[in-house]
């Protein structure tokens, strides 16, 4: 069974009567630990998409399933549960708590969700960033580059089985989100976890397993 299967997804910018359709009867199944490039062209509905397999963005008509769970009819406090613990999020703008410390940042999920860390796997999470020596600063005293790898620590403290990076790199120099990049691709494999990403950057995209592209609403899949 795939982990998410879409089925004649629609969805529109406003209401269904006079609004802009976003995603145009959408039908993808996306396999577990499986690596996904979103791409397309600024406004042809990669982020709505993204929105639309956490939950976070609700559908007009069709089916999205996750796990086996009907993602469309689940309350907005069930669909908040579930983003919580089976998801975790890596933004283009960071969104870092600036009074927190790295350390708070990262077991932010955690914590809301009254779930127990084990030592060993923060530890492992934090040698493989290579933030282990940033833990009692503010975000304002680190750099971008270090401040996208506290991200996706907070990203993945939960164990999730998908982690959603919406242009993680694009507030990055060339080599800082090379190196952003290729630790969020490692992250995934090693602690067996389904990675999407929405990217302009087809060299990216190129390193995905499955890549999905949008065009006016209209999704296109090719698995390598």
């Amino acid at each position: 069974m795939a982990l998410f299967k879409l089925d004649d997804v629609c969805c529109f910018l406003g209401n269904r009567n006079n609004g802009k359709m976003v995603l145009k009867n959408v039908n993808l199944s996306i396999e577990d630990e499986a690596v996904v490039a979103v791409t397309g062209p600024s406004g042809a509905g990669k982020s709505t998409l993204l929105n639309v397999l956490c939950g976070l963005e609700k559908i007009q008509s069709g089916t999205i399933l996750f796990d086996g769970i009907d993602i469309g009819v689940l309350s907005e406090n069930k669909r908040a549960d579930l983003r919580l613990k089976q998801f975790g999020f890596v933004f283009q703008a960071f969104n870092l708590i600036p009074s927190l410390s790295v350390k708070d940042n990262i077991v932010l999920p955690a914590a809301m969700c009254r779930a127990k860390i084990e030592p060993e796997y923060y530890r492992s999470v934090l040698e493989m960033l290579g933030i282990s020596d940033l833990t009692g600063k503010l975000p304002s005293q680190i750099s971008g580059g270090e401040m996208q790898r506290v991200a996706i620590a907070r990203a993945i403290i939960n164990h999730p089985k998908v982690v959603f990076a919406d242009e993680p790199t694009g507030n990055l120099d060339s080599e800082n989100g090379t190196r952003v990049f290729e630790l969020l691709l490692r992250c995934a494999k090693e602690f067996k976890q389904t990675l999407i990403f929405a990217t302009h950057d087809i060299s990216k995209a190129q390193l995905a397993n499955v890549h999905v592209e949008v065009f006016d609403g209209v999704v296109k899949v090719d698995e390598n």
